[in-house]
């Protein structure tokens, strides 16, 4: 690298040198006060009334013993058992669950980026192009909006996204079995959390020629108990709130041209059109000039995304569709990385274009 920069000491050759001297713990540790800094300020700014739902819940927890929004009344209003338990093992040391919650949200984020960051080590690249990719990849998720709101807000989106990406981030390491423990522990997040479980199992199958029975034997495990205790209560595991929200459907803009402007609108609201190239090779590279197992895990996820998101009777909430977004932010800053690579086949047709 330094005789290079000796040669062509441009400000490309500069930028690669100094990405190339950070370690992996000074790239997420920028990454990780970078959003500190964006966050706290905002936190208790902004109200959303989800959260509330299942405050309610932990609240009721620790002061009744029942689980319920309003005690004596056994509804499933929450669709996130697992952070409401967490909640209340916040308020049961004494903390107040609204701001626990904040600071919770910012830990899960922070853990988030460095889970980021060893999924994009695994694409194999150089490690400047993997510090750089990571760091265009998590300025994108932080100022996310959706995201953001629902970290601000107090939400369990943070949790969630965390546990999808974690379980990935197993699936790609061969780890089958802590990603079934993380990958059912997302699902007791938001019920769509079986996503992840749905792709280890393909992949184990595609991969490895077996089928996935250790892996459902624990998944059953960590669920099961939730699934028994739901039923006894509420008379149902699907959270009851789930009947309000297909209510609304018949008057809110469910066309899949709305889904598809909500799904585009961050990934290209920074870069503009100009993100479609290097979301597009991003993409493209992981199936040339060979198959690239992370990266194709992560275009699996993507697609199982979309195909949850497209369902008829999906309201199609903004933060419904973080997961599919940030994915897509992984793949804008590999293909963006990866298309720097080639700047002597850029600059060459750009001076044969000026001649």
């Amino acid at each position: 690298m330094s005789a290079e920069l000796a040669r062509n000491p441009s400000l490309l050759a500069r930028v690669e040198a100094w990405l190339t001297r950070r370690t992996p713990a000074q790239v997420i540790g920028l990454a990780v006060l970078a959003l500190v800094l964006l966050r706290i300020p905002y936190y208790g700014k902004i109200l959303l009334d989800d959260p509330f739902i299942t405050y309610r819940y932990a609240e009721n927890l620790l002061t009744y013993g029942q689980m319920v929004f309003n005690p004596g009344e056994p509804v499933l209003a929450t669709t996130t058992p697992l952070y409401a338990l967490i909640m209340t093992a916040f308020g049961a040391i004494g903390l107040p669950i609204p701001a626990a919650s904040s600071f919770f949200n910012l830990f899960c984020e922070a853990v988030l980026l460095a889970v980021l960051y060893r999924i994009i080590r695994t694409i194999g690249l150089a490690r400047w192009q993997t510090n750089a990719a990571f760091g265009v990849t998590a300025l994108l998720v932080i100022i996310d909006r959706s995201f953001s709101v629902a970290s601000w807000g107090g939400m369990e989106t943070p949790l969630f996204v965390l546990l999808l990406f974690g379980t990935l981030l197993h699936i790609i390491q061969r780890r089958y079995s802590w990603g079934a423990v993380t990958g059912s522990l997302a699902t007791l997040t938001r019920p769509d959390g079986i996503i992840v479980l749905v792709l280890l199992a393909g992949v184990m199958l595609v991969r490895e020629r077996r089928l996935a029975w250790r892996q459902v034997l624990i998944a059953l495990a960590i669920g099961l108990p939730w699934v028994i205790y739901a039923w006894s209560t509420y008379g149902t595991f699907i959270p009851q709130s789930v009947t309000a929200k297909n209510a609304i459907i018949p008057i809110w803009d469910n066309a899949v041209s709305t889904k598809l402007t909500i799904l585009l609108y961050w990934p290209l609201r920074w870069f503009g059109v100009f993100a479609v190239l290097p979301l597009a090779y991003g993409l493209l590279r992981s199936f040339r000039p060979v198959r690239n197992p992370p990266a194709l895990v992560l275009v699996a996820f993507g697609l199982l995304q979309l195909a949850y998101l497209f369902l008829p009777n999906n309201p199609g909430f903004d933060w419904y569709f973080v997961p599919a977004v940030v994915t897509a932010y992984c793949f804008i800053g590999l293909g963006l990385v990866q298309l720097l690579d080639h700047r002597r086949w850029v600059g060459g047709v750009c001076g044969a274009g000026m001649q």
